[in-house]
């Protein structure tokens, strides 16, 4: 999928719905799903820990009725985030929130590698700079219509 089809078909619409639509948080998610090979590759532990420890998961409740079967069919909300692209990206902007404080600007592209790494991976395997720069530049980043 093309970088702005992921924003157009999986981002936009679930930050829409949720009342969270800004151009911050949309560039965050679409590099965060595009570092993660067009996943949001999220932990059943951070899945977990959003569910409980966020905020805003009580609020979005009927966001996740919307966007998931995890109310109608009795899956879990692990098993439903590995099939259901809007239930993760709802799942990893609570991951993203959690820390309130301010995310960085959508064209700072260097605070949002570094908030990535800080908030959501910090492992010695997740993506480095340089591959950061390669991903942007390949995805086109610059050129996306947020």
């Amino acid at each position: 999928m093309k970088a702005q089809q992921v924003l157009d078909v999986i981002i936009k619409p679930t930050l829409t719905e949720m009342n969270c639509n800004n151009y911050d948080l949309r560039m965050l998610l679409l590099t965060t799903y595009l570092i993660d090979g067009e996943s949001f590759n999220i932990s059943d532990e951070s899945i977990v820990n959003v569910a409980r420890n966020w905020n805003g998961y009580a609020k979005a409740t009927e966001t996740v009725r919307k966007i998931s079967n995890i109310y109608d069919y009795g899956v879990t909300i692990i098993e439903e985030c590995r099939v259901n692209k809007r239930l993760s990206c709802l799942i990893a902007c609570g991951i993203y929130s959690m820390p309130n404080t301010r995310l960085p600007a959508f064209d700072d592209k260097r605070g949002i590698y570094d908030y990535y790494r800080k908030v959501y991976d910090n492992s010695e395997s997740a993506c480095n700079w340089s591959s950061f720069c390669q991903l942007w530049k390949r995805y086109g980043l610059d050129e996306v219509g947020l």
